[in-house]
């Protein structure tokens, strides 16, 4: 296939085989299908872990970074099939295999910084955020990477997949900001991502919203409708753990509000009770 098309299409054919495999819930499936395009594209892969890719992110310049908005559009066709792919892998691979995430995220963003301009460097920046944010130390320059992920966003228009920046941007802004502040515009985020066909990244935000409510300390009312909307949301969207999540939450909440301490206390002890849910 990859003699066939031309690299620019040929990276969409993966990336959307990549999507369908995580629609299907096969998530191993879904890197192999990435993995495999990626080599096919002339991309060399690490065999081991990579325990250097957080520490050479945290040496980043910001404003290198920054500067991707205003640089020229990357033209290379094969780059730009190369970033395709990376793009829809980040989706999965921190789920499946940490170290390849790791260097994933480090080689989106340096193939930027090398070659320019491209829809997907928001998603960079906030992937790399987030990697920077689970270091020693990085959390300052996390928050600062995620600022300008989230001005980038703003740039690139609706091409940008948004819908996964905002929710990366989020985690780490409500560690300074208040939580209530996050649960307007991951609204947006799941209305985007519903809107790009990307149910994953849909699920993901909105039990993101969903623990934000809690934590928020909103009404109990509040967490047990909106916990009851979302877990029917994943069941149409064949999102099994989130949902299993959202009805936790739900749960919880009704208990609270019954003001039974015992069956709170019991529920405390085992969150997770698929049979009392």
């Amino acid at each position: 296939l990859v003699q066939e098309l031309e690299p620019v299409n040929y990276g969409r054919a993966v990336a959307k085989r990549i999507e369908l495999r995580l629609l299907a819930g096969d998530r191993r499936g879904a890197v192999a299908a990435g993995i495999d395009g990626l080599r096919r594209l002339g991309m060399a892969l690490p065999d081991g872990e990579q325990p250097t890719a957080a520490l050479e992110l945290a040496s980043i310049d910001l404003e290198e970074v920054r500067g991707l908005g205003t640089r020229r559009r990357i033209r290379d066709g094969g780059v730009k099939a190369i970033l395709e792919v990376i793009s829809a892998l980040l989706a999965v691979t921190s789920m499946v295999d940490a170290a390849l995430h790791g260097y994933l995220v480090r080689e989106h963003l340096r193939l930027l910084l090398a070659h320019g301009r491209h829809v997907t460097a928001p998603l960079a920046a906030v992937q790399a955020a987030m990697m920077l944010a689970a270091a020693p130390g990085g959390r300052s320059r996390a928050e600062a990477l995620a600022e300008v992920a989230r001005a980038l966003a703003a740039k690139e228009g609706p091409n940008c997949p948004r819908h996964r920046v905002e929710p990366g941007y989020w985690f780490i802004a409500t560690w300074t900001r208040p939580f209530a502040e996050a649960l307007t515009p991951l609204r947006e985020a799941v209305t985007w991502a519903i809107e790009a066909g990307d149910l994953d990244s849909a699920s993901n935000a909105t039990l993101m919203q969903v623990s934000l409510v809690f934590a928020a300390g909103l009404h109990l009312r509040s967490l047990e409708r909106s916990s009851n909307v979302a877990a029917h949301r994943m069941q149409q969207w064949q999102a099994g753990e989130q949902e299993i999540m959202a009805r936790v939450f739900e749960r919880f909440a009704g208990l609270l509000l019954a003001g039974d301490p015992e069956a709170v206390e019991a529920r405390l002890e085992d969150p997770f009770d698929l049979a009392a849910l």
